[in-house]
């Protein structure tokens, strides 16, 4: 990631999905840039029909910076918000380079390509992760920052559309606050498959003694 000698090509954004959190993180970063650090302002609206309005105050100061954008996408409508404003700071305003913070990535479980037989049946899924990460470097984003993802195909997908990739564990972190409640006779159960290899990393940092692991699957067809 960027570090202290960028700081004069940066400029910081966020989206409306979660201000306040995005708010504590650029905080966090002012003693590391020894300089007080605050975002540029975006106006978020809609015309009458439900049409994006947003605006982009003194777009500017975004040519050739490197612009580092915060959000948290955890729906479609943030999802779209998010590729609405980051096009135009690359194709319209000419930032020079684009993070994307992302506290919270969409689509986050969507990422299976493969065919399942069930019952005879072929189910195809729709990997809307995939399609997500690509879109993002069509609209030139050049990297994303995020926490431990579900998939490890993020990274993959990343990758192969040529976006950097960098993800923050914080396993540790929040296992500092489910241990003020925990002792030896509690227990972690996993119900997820999926989980297992995330769950595992996390139970390292808890003051328990027992994982349980209750893998079901239930699938309901020509209901």
């Amino acid at each position: 990631m960027f570090n202290s000698k960028d700081l004069p090509d940066c400029v910081f954004y966020s989206g409306s999905g979660h201000f306040e959190y995005a708010e504590k993180v650029i905080k966090s970063l002012e003693p590391k840039f020894k300089k007080e650090l605050s975002f540029e302002n975006t106006n978020f609206e809609k015309y009458p029909d439900g049409e994006f309005a947003n605006r982009i105050v003194n777009p500017e100061r975004i040519k050739d910076k490197i612009v580092v954008y915060f959000c948290s996408l955890y729906s479609e409508e943030l999802y779209r918000e998010t590729t609405d404003i980051v096009s135009a700071m690359k194709q319209q305003y000419g930032a020079k380079h684009i993070i994307l913070v992302v506290s919270f990535m969409i689509y986050r479980r969507q990422d299976h390509e493969e065919n399942k037989i069930i019952n005879n049946i072929k189910i195809s899924e729709i990997p809307r992760l995939k399609y997500a990460i690509k879109s993002f470097k069509d609209i030139g984003v050049d990297e994303i920052i995020t926490v431990t993802p579900h998939s490890k195909k993020m990274a993959k997908w990343c990758l192969e559309y040529g976006i950097g990739f960098t993800e923050i564990d914080t396993s540790m972190r929040i296992s500092e606050k489910f241990n003020i409640y925990l002792d030896n006779n509690s227990a972690l159960i996993n119900t997820d498959a999926g989980s297992i290899e995330g769950v595992i990393v996390f139970y390292k940092y808890l003051m328990i003694s027992r994982l349980l692991f209750l893998l079901i699957k239930i699938y309901i067809l020509n209901q």
